[in-house]
């Protein structure tokens, strides 16, 4: 977490957040392989945050339905570590060649993506072999929701509420 805090400043997590707040656009949030479960969970709790969340399949198959309509005031955010799924790099160039921003989010500086990022968050993951640690990466995206929390205003306490409504309407949970 230390060698994280060291190259990450406060100042790149809320200026992440702001531009993952209020683009305009969709935010849309993609992950392959260990990134894809972060994706989704980044996903599930932005759309508390804000409305037009959409998660992309690392599924090539299908990924041409969602990219279809992306456009200039979109925003990606992209998890990846250490070696950087084809899927995801074209991911990232369609969304560089519409014009729209891009947060990444890795552990390798030289990743491919970087080069084309707007903002890149280096996040360190280590452990043995292929088991490196992902647990640092999730702290980075906890942070990210409550600093965007911090971005959204009233529209996240109204969201909140309907929210709540409808979890009470469906009874999704018993308490």
């Amino acid at each position: 977490m230390l060698k994280t805090k060291a190259r990450i400043s406060d100042a790149e997590i809320m200026n992440a957040a702001k531009i993952l707040t209020q683009s305009k656009g969709n935010l849309y949030v993609c992950g392959s392989a260990s990134g894809a479960p972060l994706a989704k969970y980044f996903y599930l709790l932005s759309k508390y945050i804000r409305k037009n969340s959409i998660l992309l399949s690392p599924d090539i198959s299908t990924l041409t339905h969602h990219l279809t309509d992306v456009a200039e005031d979109d925003t990606l955010l992209i998890i990846a570590h250490k070696r950087h799924a084809k899927p995801s790099v074209q991911v990232a160039q369609w969304f560089k060649s519409c014009n729209s921003k891009i947060v990444f989010i890795t552990d390798r500086e030289t990743s491919p993506l970087a080069k084309i990022s707007d903002i890149n968050l280096f996040v360190s993951s280590e452990g043995p072999a292929m088991f490196n640690s992902r647990v640092v990466t999730l702290l980075l995206l906890e942070s990210l929701l409550e600093a965007m929390i911090f971005f959204s205003g009233e529209e996240v306490e109204k969201r909140l509420i309907r929210f709540e409504e409808l979890f009470e309407k469906l009874g999704v949970y018993s308490v």
